[in-house]
């Protein structure tokens, strides 16, 4: 429960199924976390696997076995299982068991290694039911799956008391990890580019991770040192940068990028690749008014970043099609329908 995407998913959706009424219980297998980088309600249970392993050996097969008597202790009417890894865990763990079991693909399975993929098309056609984030993963699984599965973006939720200054800020923002993934490179390039004729614009990105050093030699190599900003992570970005001229998405590839559907809603122009597999292409046919998909290139996003400095801020608002409350009653629906055929069989 760090501070992914996949996480804030996982304790949005909780939230909501908790104030609906249900029972919840999120099971960690990180080493290391014992507690939500997001908010929970104080009704939600946190499990940490490690803490109820303690002094026995973490070996892969322990680690399937605990995680099967934590299930079998709670006794749920369904189980959710997000993230790749975990996902092999939980297909182990459950199997031969009689709960309903719900898969869902957090992130481009084009990007996995030959074992992910093998393993979890196999994994998503043993399951009662899986959730997507876009057609273009439910596809990816193949007919068996996109029969029992649902598409749902992810849900959005920002706060309703913002006030926006009158004059936006000659700055543009990015947030995610630190990583390959995020293609900070193309970013800071783009920038580049773009600060040739906006000498008097900032550069401020959000997150740490390990090519925490190589962006900031990139970031020395260009002499971008005054005007690019790396701050780590915030829990508050939405009304640091809510006076932001832009976000920009410089992914190599995502699922449903939290950050971009945030800052969209916040009435802010944004800036993405339109990267696989499909959750920037998506958003755009709900926010063409203020989201320019561009190429994985840097002239042309920095063409883009021009276009989206000139538009101008929106009233912060979250599309119906995204709130949070919207998308838990769709995954309740769903699940209900799972818990349902399973009870039948």
């Amino acid at each position: 429960m760090r501070s992914g995407g996949a996480e804030k998913v996982i304790a949005t959706l909780s939230n909501r199924f908790s104030l609906l009424g249900h029972e919840v219980v999120i099971i960690m297998v990180s080493e290391n976390e014992s507690n939500s980088f997001y908010k929970l309600e104080s009704n939600v249970k946190l499990v940490s696997l490690y803490q109820v392993m303690k002094n026995e050996k973490r070996t892969i097969i322990n680690k399937v076995k605990k995680l099967r008597s934590v299930v079998d202790y709670f006794s749920p009417d369904v189980v959710i299982s997000f993230l790749k890894h975990i996902i092999i865990y939980t297909f182990f763990a459950l199997k031969n068991t009689n709960y309903p079991v719900v898969y869902s693909e957090r992130n481009d399975p084009n990007s996995y290694s030959l074992f992910y993929k093998i393993a979890l098309k196999h994994i998503f056609k043993q399951s009662n039911g899986c959730v997507f984030q876009t057609s273009d993963a439910q596809l990816w699984y193949g007919k068996e799956v996109i029969k029992k599965s649902i598409v749902l973006p992810n849900p959005v939720e920002i706060s309703a008391s913002f006030e926006r200054k009158k004059i936006k800020e000659k700055r543009i923002f990015a947030v995610g990890r630190l990583e390959d993934q995020k293609n900070y490179p193309l970013l800071i390039k783009a920038f580049q580019i773009f600060s040739n004729n906006h000498r008097d614009y900032k550069l401020v990105i959000y997150g740490n991770g390990k090519k925490k050093n190589a962006i900031t030699s990139l970031i020395n190599k260009y002499n971008l040192q005054d005007c690019v900003e790396l701050v780590g992570i915030s829990n508050n970005w939405h009304s640091e940068e809510l006076n932001s001229s832009a976000y920009v998405l410089s992914s190599k590839y995502e699922g449903m990028p939290n950050a971009l559907a945030e800052a969209l809603c916040l009435g802010i122009p944004c800036v993405s690749v339109d990267c696989s597999i499909g959750g920037p292409r998506y958003l755009s046919t709900i926010f063409n008014d203020r989201l320019f998909l561009c190429k994985n290139e840097p002239n042309d996003m920095a063409k883009k970043i021009e276009e989206a400095v000139k538009t101008e801020l929106k009233k912060p608002k979250v599309n119906d099609c995204l709130s949070a409350d919207y998308i838990a009653n769709k995954w309740i629906t769903f699940l209900s329908e799972i818990i349902s055929k399973k009870g039948k069989k």
